[in-house]
Order: C-alpha cells, then structure tokens, then sequence
C-alpha cells in the first residue's frame, strides 16, 4: 500500500530541514534540497516500518495545506518548498501472542512421549 504525505523543506542561512506534518516528530536536515529530500525519505519510511513491525498505529495523510512562513520564523530570507512525498505503508504486524518456555518444554515433552 502507498499513502502520499504533504512536506515541507525549510532553506535557512547555511542548511536545509524537512518534515512531514502528519508524522509529528519526524523531520530531518541536509546541506542541500536534494539531500534532505532524500534524508526526510528514508526517515520517514523508516518511522513507517517501525511503527508498523512494532504494531503501533500508523499516521495518515490529512494534512492539504499549510500556512507559511512556519509559526515563529521571522527570517525573511527563509525560503519554503510544499511537496507530496509517496512512501511504501507496511502493513501491520498482527500480534501473535508468543507461547512461553513452559508450554514450549510441556509441548515439547508430548511430542517425544508421543514418538
């Protein structure tokens, strides 16, 4: 599955960050547009597979627009770049509940009485 996120690349004085606003607290920086597209990528492809093999719940794409310049930024030379971003959605893990060592052993000792 594939969901399409809204993000946002920030140009300050001497670097490039990226976030998603779906995905609270997942951002990431680089020295160049290129470089922290693909930074933000990975970081957030990588929160995506975790959250999923972790069985937490995975966020979904609402956001459609933001208001710049970003809250609290008073730099007028700061220069934004709103794009989608397509990340591969893993899909969730489903809990099994893993048996414990006693019933393992107790299994384990039927099967050899059984032989």
């Amino acid at each position: 599955m594939k969901k399409t996120f809204l993000v946002v690349y920030e140009k300050g004085k001497k670097n490039y960050g990226g976030f998603a606003p779906d995905v609270p607290g997942c951002g990431s920086m680089g020295n160049t547009l290129e470089e922290v597209r693909a930074n933000l990528r990975e970081a957030l492809q990588l929160y995506m597979d975790t959250s999923a093999e972790l069985g937490f719940p995975l966020p979904d794409p609402t956001t459609s627009t933001v208001t710049l310049p970003i809250e609290g930024e008073t730099d007028p030379k700061v220069t934004y770049v709103v794009e989608r971003l397509t990340l591969n959605i893993p899909r969730p893990r489903t809990s099994t509940p893993r048996p414990s060592t006693a019933k393992l052993a107790k299994t384990k000792r039927r099967a050899l009485q059984a032989a």
